[in-house]
């Protein structure tokens, strides 16, 4: 916690040093780089490890005075169950104005001010440092940006099965690979801590898998013969969602 809240406080300090050597609202035009995760939503296999390592770049230029287009590139070492993916993300993104210390401060102020007498008004004494540390946050996150996009893809690997020995269910469960060529729907947002022309950022989004190119597999099995038991039961997911951790650069 402590370490949070002195890089925290690092971030306060550089990027209020920087404000008045660079605006960043004149410079839209964005380099990030992303890692994080993408999983599925409504799959019996989401949240393997492998899922915990997507790569993206991408380039974001301006064509507004608030919106942007935005492309790149982004690797998986494993993503729906399926080894090895690559896809080339492609939005439209619409980006708030970065807002400076003299706005944010102020305002952080009051709130933290407004939180302290209502908590000890009301018996909630305990609740005074989530309130402080959300309005710290509210401070420091002084950019947002929201995009609805596609990405095409490929999956390269191949779907696998292993023997399924629990209690209540004995048979061959898996992922079963329906195609190669990937497509998503995409919407999220981005919230971004301004340090100079750098920013450090968070982006959650939502994904809808239009492709349906994976389905989650089973066959029984009778224990005693070895033979399946009636016909294999098959779900394909579609819902996905993804968390990254990046860092822009703004020219």
């Amino acid at each position: 916690m402590k370490r949070f809240a002195f890089l925290l406080f690092l971030c306060l300090a550089v990027s209020a040093q920087a404000q008045t050597a660079f605006n960043p609202n004149f410079a839209w035009n964005t380099v990030r780089a992303e890692w994080g995760m993408q999983t599925m939503m409504d799959s019996d296999h989401a949240g393997s490890a492998g899922e915990w390592n997507v790569l993206t770049l991408s380039y974001t230029r301006r064509i507004g005075t608030r919106w942007g287009v935005r492309g790149g590139v982004q690797y998986a070492p494993e993503h729906c169950g399926i080894q090895d993916f690559a896809g080339l993300p492609l939005a439209a993104v619409w980006r708030s104005r970065t807002y400076g210390f003299d706005e944010t401060l102020p305002n952080m102020a009051v709130r933290s001010m407004e939180d302290i007498v209502r908590d000890g008004a009301t018996g909630q004494a305990d609740r005074i440092g989530g309130d402080l540390l959300l309005n710290a946050l509210l401070t420091v996150f002084r950019r947002a940006e929201g995009f609805v996009g596609i990405t095409p893809g490929y999956l390269f690997g191949d779907g696998h099965t292993g023997r399924l020995t629990s209690s209540d269910r004995y048979g061959d469960d898996g992922i079963r690979l329906n195609r190669r060529f990937y497509a998503t729907a995409d919407a999220g947002f981005t919230i971004s801590i301004p340090v100079w022309r750098l920013s450090l950022d968070v982006t959650p989004a939502f994904h809808y898998l239009i492709t349906g190119n994976v389905s989650d597999y089973f066959q029984a099995i009778d224990p005693l013969t070895d033979r399946p038991v009636g016909a294999p039961v098959t779900k394909t997911p579609h819902w996905l969602f993804s968390l990254n951790l990046g860092a822009s650069i703004l020219f």
